[in-house]
């Protein structure tokens, strides 16, 4: 019975259970959620920025080649 107590106290899951029981709201809302807001709010920002890119980089006037016709990859 006593290594059953030993085996639960030691398991994972109770660690993390204690862990997050005794942090404070404000790190996690600090430490976790506004990180991973702010990089995908970023991302969002950088994909936004090359999808303008790409498509002014295709238009053109009408007598030139686009850029993105003469670019070999």
């Amino acid at each position: 019975m006593a290594s059953r107590s030993l085996l639960r106290k030691m398991s994972m899951s109770y660690i993390f259970s204690v862990f997050v029981r005794e942090l404070p709201g404000y790190i996690i809302f600090a430490w976790i959620f506004m990180p991973v807001t702010l990089l995908l709010l970023l991302l969002i920002a950088y994909f936004r920025i090359k999808l303008l890119e790409g498509e002014s980089g295709c238009g053109g006037n009408e007598g030139e080649t686009p850029v993105c016709q003469t670019i070999q990859f």
